[in-house]
Order: structure tokens, then C-alpha cells, then sequence
């Protein structure tokens, strides 16, 4: 990698916090994080190693640089609790059925897909369901993203990029953790075969961007990991 900025599509609960804050204990004003276009029309992006934030592919136009791109993806189950216990610590089972019942899923874990696949006007993205289509371009972007990291192998994912983005952070700074563990639901239970239902355009993304890239991210050299400070994001 060069030294031009690099663009952070940041997904909800996926370690981007923990990203930014361990740039910035080591490098002075490293990372932008804006999270609108008029933001983002403010700032000067050569000025910065990263620009980050939750917004959607095709933001690199409004910010007058190369589609420099990277992203760390979550299975969709485990990101829909960790947001539901990120917002509420003492959430029970009976919460999370409230917010699908009562369809507010959505509206609180943004669908990945649309985010990854970006839509013509950028401020409205989590107000667009995913389709097969949106899932086909998400995916044709990811191909062409710089690094595409794991959450459930975050330290292996950063050493990965760091050594690809020629960064050094030899300690990680934990953020944003979920203030409990996120227990996983068996695959057989209701829980998990309904929230698989609603993200289901997700799951398929993630599976084949599991497939794809996994391997890529486990690869890393031993020496790489020994440089760097090993932890799991909640």
C-alpha cells in the first residue's frame, strides 16, 4: 500500500472503535471520522492516513480520492446481540424479540449489504433494504476492497493490516466493548434461525466473504502476530 488515505467503511460493532483509538495512541491526527457528506465535503482526506465512518461505498467520490477501501465484517447474528447489549447491558432474550417483532431490527443494526453495495444518495443508506441485487454488488465492491478483516479474528485481522498498510501498533487500545459477553444462541434455536431470516442477505455476504478472504487474514506470519498485543472485540 501507498500513502494515500484509506477508507474505513465502518460497520456497526465490528471493531472500529478499537481500530481508530490504537491509530491514534500511536500516530498524531490519523484517522478522520466523519459520519455525513457535509462532513465529509470539509476535510482535506490527503491530510489523513484514514478517513472512517459508518457511512456507504462510493463516498471516495465526494471525497476526491482513489476507492481505497477496507471493512471488518461480523457474522449477523453475534453483531445483532452485540448492538442490543452494547444499548442495553441488562437486555434480556425477551428485548431482542420486542425489537423484531416489532420491526425495529433494522432500523437499529443497519443491514451490511446496503452498506457495502452503496446507493446513490449517501445520507440515505440505512433507510434501504437489501436485495439479491444490492447483495451481487456488495460483493463485485469487496472484491475490490484493499482488506477485508474478521471480527471473531480481530487481532489476526489487524496484524494483517497493519503490515499490509505499512502501520505500527504494537498494542491495540480496546473500545466500545459490550459491557457483557455476547452469548451466541444455538443454531437451533428460534432466536438464531429468525435474526438469520431478517439478515439473510447478510449471512450470504458473510459466508462468501468468509470463504474468500478467511484464509487470507489466518495467513499471517507468526512474526506479525508476535509484534502486536492479542484481543477479541465484543
Amino acid at each position: 500500500m501507498t500513502r494515500e488515505p484509506l477508507i474505513h467503511i465502518h460497520i456497526l460493532r465490528t471493531g472500529g472503535t478499537t481500530l481508530r483509538y490504537s491509530l491514534e495512541k500511536y500516530y498524531e491526527y490519523p484517522v478522520a471520522m466523519n459520519h455525513t457528506v457535509e462532513q465529509l465535503k470539509s476535510i482535506d482526506a490527503n491530510n489523513y492516513m484514514v478517513v472512517q465512518g459508518h457511512f456507504c461505498y462510493g463516498i471516495h467520490k465526494v471525497l476526491e480520492i482513489p476507492p481505497r477501501y477496507f471493512t471488518f465484517l461480523r457474522h449477523p447474528v453475534s453483531r445483532v446481540l452485540s448492538v442490543m447489549y452494547s444499548g442495553n447491558p441488562n437486555a434480556t432474550e425477551h428485548d431482542i424479540w420486542g425489537n423484531i417483532e416489532n420491526g425495529n431490527l433494522f432500523r437499529v443494526v443497519h443491514p451490511s449489504v446496503t452498506q457495502l453495495a452503496g446507493v446513490d444518495n449517501f445520507d440515505e443508506w440505512t433507510n434501504t433494504l437489501p436485495t439479491q441485487e444490492l447483495l451481487e454488488v456488495a460483493q463485485s465492491n469487496l472484491e475490490g476492497f484493499e482488506f477485508v478483516g474478521f471480527t471473531e479474528c480481530f487481532d489476526k485481522s489487524m496484524a494483517k493490516l497493519c503490515h499490509k498498510a505499512d502501520w505500527c501498533i504494537p498494542e491495540l487500545v480496546s473500545m466500545n466493548r459490550s459491557k457483557r459477553p455476547v452469548p451466541m444462541p444455538e443454531k437451533s434455536s428460534n432466536l438464531y434461525r429468525t435474526i438469520v431470516q431478517h439478515y439473510s442477505h447478510g449471512m450470504e455476504l458473510y459466508e462468501w466473504a468468509k470463504d474468500k478472504f478467511f484464509s487470507l487474514v489466518l495467513g499471517i506470519g507468526l512474526w506479525h502476530l508476535l509484534n502486536m498485543s492479542l484481543l477479541e472485540v465484543a
